[in-house]
């Protein structure tokens, strides 16, 4: 901190490709309370170069800030004390480096990893891999990483428009049947009750929700097809089969039902001798 002040200075950082929340976002950092806040944004960027960016002016600015957080375009500060709650628990371990906490996800009206906070210690190595550019930092000290934190300090997706609940629901189905096929059940199961959660929100707008259920079986259901279907223009025809299983999928009796199908197909096991075994519950 500041030896003339006693209010930490954060550096907020945020990549933004089109969310609905961003104005949200950003009127949500100015009105944080109790620190000394400043706010930089990166608009269309792509991936690699988004990362990039932001990874190195951490590294520019680190004699400049205490403490850096990245937050996600769609996600907005709960209260104006949370980011001062957040700096206060992020500084009183000194050996702290990384952070990572939940978010509270509104869809689904439950709690899921999550947003990042550094300290000026943490460095990357460029360039970055370009499969995988959201890399995790070097650092001397140690990383904190808490799923079971439920303090509600983000939001994320508050108010989503349809075309990120299309590519939410696209996006969540495609990895169900991604992490089928590379034998991780237990990331398929995730997917699965995530997107269970979602059904089964009733705060949550009913023609989103409807949107988000009949994309993830577009994914379910035509996973050779999600490739070619990545524009979203505000066409939301579905299939008959898509409508129907989305339908019911929104009932909890046929919900039920469902999601034990959807587990049997998705999160089952296979051994190297050709055998399947159901995957563990989680």
């Amino acid at each position: 901190m500041n030896a003339s002040s006693t209010k930490p200075r954060c550096l907020v950082l945020t990549l933004y490709s089109g969310e609905n929340e961003y104005a949200d976002c950003k009127r949500s950092v100015a009105g944080q309370e109790g620190v000394e806040v400043v706010h930089e944004c990166f608009e269309f960027l792509g991936s690699v170069e988004a990362h990039e960016t932001l990874y190195r002016r951490i590294i520019d600015c680190r004699e400049e800030f205490d403490v850096f957080l990245k937050l996600d375009a769609d996600m907005v500060f709960h209260t104006p004390q949370s980011l001062r709650n957040l700096t206060d628990r992020f500084l009183s371990d000194p050996g702290l480096d990384h952070m990572q906490l939940p978010v509270f996800d509104v869809p689904s009206h439950s709690f899921l990893m999550g947003f990042h906070m550094f300290s000026p210690r943490v460095s990357w190595s460029f360039p970055l891999d370009p499969l995988f550019p959201d890399q995790q930092p070097a650092y001397p000290g140690h990383r904190l990483f808490d799923v079971v934190g439920r303090e509600r300090y983000i939001d994320h997706m508050p108010d989503p428009s349809l075309s990120q609940c299309y590519y939410l629901g696209l996006h969540r189905g495609a990895k169900v049947v991604q992490r089928q096929r590379q034998r991780s059940s237990r990331s398929a199961a995730f997917q699965l009750s995530y997107l269970k959660r979602i059904a089964t929100n009733t705060r949550f707008d009913p023609q989103r929700k409807k949107l988000i259920l009949h994309s993830m079986f577009r994914a379910l259901l035509s996973p050779q097809d999600v490739g070619q279907k990545r524009d979203f223009d505000g066409d939301t025809t579905f299939g008959i089969l898509e409508k129907v299983l989305a339908g019911s999928f929104a009932t909890p009796v046929l919900r039920q039902a469902i999601f034990r199908v959807l587990r049997l197909l998705y999160t089952r096991k296979t051994s190297g001798d050709g055998a399947v075994r159901i995957g563990q519950k989680t």
